[in-house]
């Protein structure tokens, strides 16, 4: 199974209704995202499920690259993906019927998480940054092998 960790693109600092759950992707937040959407394609990345944070930025970020995916997947909002989002649940609440899934959200956890399945430590992700991680069977904690992690520069 592949896991590949995604966070959200460059948002707003503010939104209009002063809530950080409503901040949007700029419009080069929203640009950058397509773009490595298409490099995506191109290094033939499959992607069978999206799961996103319920926060604006990020379900902007899965639906892009939804959009750009280029075989169907299927796209989830789910709230355990929110700000400050615990590892094992993550891991005991998403249904693993994917070979290839994608999870969408934000940083410190994103960091967190990836340092936590591969015991990797000192990870910084990027806006819009991508890792893939591989496992032997159902994912689990210490279980992962990092296949390699690429900032938005890389992808240029």
């Amino acid at each position: 199974m592949i896991i590949y960790l995604i966070r959200h693109g460059k948002a707003e600092l503010n939104s209009e209704s002063g809530r950080d759950f409503d901040r949007s992707l700029t419009l080069k937040g929203k640009r950058k995202i397509e773009e490595i959407s298409l490099r995506l394609n191109n290094l033939k990345i499959k992607i069978d499920k999206i799961y996103s944070s319920p926060y604006l930025r990020a379900k902007q970020t899965a639906e892009i690259i939804k959009r750009h995916i280029l075989d169907e997947c299927e796209l989830e909002i789910i709230n355990i993906l929110s700000p400050g989002c615990n590892t094992q649940l993550l891991l005991e609440n998403i249904l693993f019927q994917h070979d290839n899934i994608a999870l969408v959200g934000h940083e410190p956890d994103m960091s967190r998480i990836l340092s936590e399945l591969c015991g990797a430590f000192n990870v910084t992700f990027k806006k819009g940054g991508i890792a893939k991680i591989l496992f032997e069977g159902k994912p689990r904690i210490g279980a992962g092998c990092l296949e390699f992690l690429i900032t938005p520069k890389l992808l240029k």
